[in-house]
């Protein structure tokens, strides 16, 4: 910006001829996709699920947390804060204590998709045979604490590079928002599950795909 004003500014003053005038300015590239597409989260989750890791305690961990913030929409932070006690599998709930907002953020309750409770079923069977007893719900496979920021970059880098495009733990949640519209849960009932206090915060994180509006479309019948 400021290389192009000080080149017109010499063109003004001398009468020379800015030969930038003529070029074509590159575009933007465009923005990176901020949500996987029901394909791609299915095989994300395909991908941890199958992919040989060093042990079953560290596949069960994994598809754990993946399932955490892509099924049950939760943010890295609340993961990695969750405790054993905040699952209730007979209830198929989650309690998330201080989530985001103000005043410290505010307690809400996630519910488990009947895919995500099997999966922190398996783990946690796991996780008490590999004699794991502190409070966090996802244990390190080293010693006996929970995993840090540390280990959920090394599994999102791995993530991005082994599907080839880049994937983060918010994408996830944006996702999760994204697959509640298009499964046609209400916008009241996603607001609460995401956590979020208006319409216009869970607007920004549901994303409509090329081909949507051609099908929602169809759905417009009359007998006639």
């Amino acid at each position: 910006m400021g290389s192009t004003r000080a080149s017109g500014d010499l063109e003004r003053a001398n009468g020379m001829f800015n030969p930038l005038a003529c070029m074509i300015p590159p575009k933007a590239a465009p923005p990176l996709p901020r949500c996987l597409t029901r394909e791609v989260a299915e095989r994300l989750l395909h991908r941890v699920r199958n992919y040989q890791w060093r042990t079953d305690f560290e596949k069960q961990r994994n598809l754990a947390l993946i399932g955490l913030l892509l099924l049950a929409g939760l943010r890295k932070g609340e993961a990695l804060r969750l405790t054993v006690d905040d699952v209730d599998l007979s209830m198929a709930t989650i309690h998330i204590e201080r989530g985001k907002g103000r005043y410290g953020g505010k307690d809400r309750t996630a519910y488990a998709t009947p895919q995500l409770l099997l999966i922190l079923t398996q783990y946690l069977e796991v996780r008490r045979g590999e004699g794991k007893t502190h409070p966090e719900l996802l244990s390190s496979t080293a010693g006996n604490r929970r995993i840090g920021d540390a280990t959920m970059r090394r599994l999102f880098r791995f993530l991005s590079l082994d599907l080839g495009m880049r994937i983060t733990p918010h994408m996830l949640r944006h996702t999760y928002a994204t697959l509640l519209r298009q499964s046609g849960v209400p916008d009241r009932v996603a607001q609460e599950l995401l956590g979020h206090t208006s319409l216009t915060m869970l607007q920004r994180y549901s994303h409509v795909f090329e081909g949507e509006h051609s099908t929602e479309a169809a759905r417009l019948h009359l007998d006639f």
